[in-house]
């Protein structure tokens, strides 16, 4: 049987966020603000409907893991921070109260994570962070958006530092061991040769025999 045509209104996906294509030759942007869907307009090409979403997106703080062209967005464009859930009681997103302490958990597909126990909130929601960024979760989304992965190598090398501070300590008191070992060595051998010239200078000389 021969494949049933789409009517002219039907949708179809396309590659780009944000575009669907009706009929032939019709490409329309479309986006979701406040849970309810804009029409941004009609197009021709596919990439001229991305662009336009792009730009609405933009223009509603979405953060650039949601753009279809990240190359294109403005360098000084900061997105809006993704707002927590009313029943968020605690201040910090993944953080929530376990007894005495701060849970921090992430949640990455179906499954959620557990990433440890804190004693503040501040230190729960920074290894949160710490975990998001790892899932390559957007900036909008971070406790801190200030923190990056930048902070994140630099603690690791100070963590480097300090394990080659420690060697260099080792080293240095094994050298100086080694050391007081011989300088121990050395005197206790000086001082039995000493002992052992004062027994012989002890020890009455016998006196020459000579011939009547």
């Amino acid at each position: 049987m021969p494949k049933r045509k789409k009517e002219d209104g039907a949708k179809e996906k396309v590659k780009y966020k944000g575009v669907i294509k009706r009929g032939i030759g019709r490409f329309q942007a479309y986006i979701y603000i406040d849970g309810k869907m804009q029409n941004i307009g009609m197009f021709e090409i596919p990439k001229k409907a991305a662009r336009a979403y792009d730009r609405a997106a933009i223009q509603a703080g979405r953060p650039t893991t949601k753009l279809n062209f990240q190359d294109k967005v403005p360098i000084d464009y900061k997105p809006k921070r993704k707002k927590l859930l009313s029943t968020n009681t605690i201040g910090y997103r993944g953080v929530c109260k376990n007894g005495t302490k701060f849970k921090a958990q992430i949640q990455i597909g179906d499954n959620y994570r557990f990433i440890g126990n804190f004693g503040t909130t501040k230190e729960a929601a920074i290894a949160w962070d710490l975990a998001a960024i790892q899932a390559k979760r957007p900036i909008s989304e971070l406790n801190f958006p200030d923190i990056n992965k930048l902070d994140t190598s630099t603690s690791t090398k100070t963590k480097e530092k300090k394990k080659v501070s420690i060697k260099k300590k080792r080293k240095t008191t094994k050298t100086t061991l080694s050391t007081t070992t011989k300088s121990s060595s050395s005197s206790s051998s000086s001082c039995s040769l000493d002992t052992l010239a004062n027994l012989v200078s002890a020890v009455p000389r016998r006196r020459r025999m000579t011939n009547l």
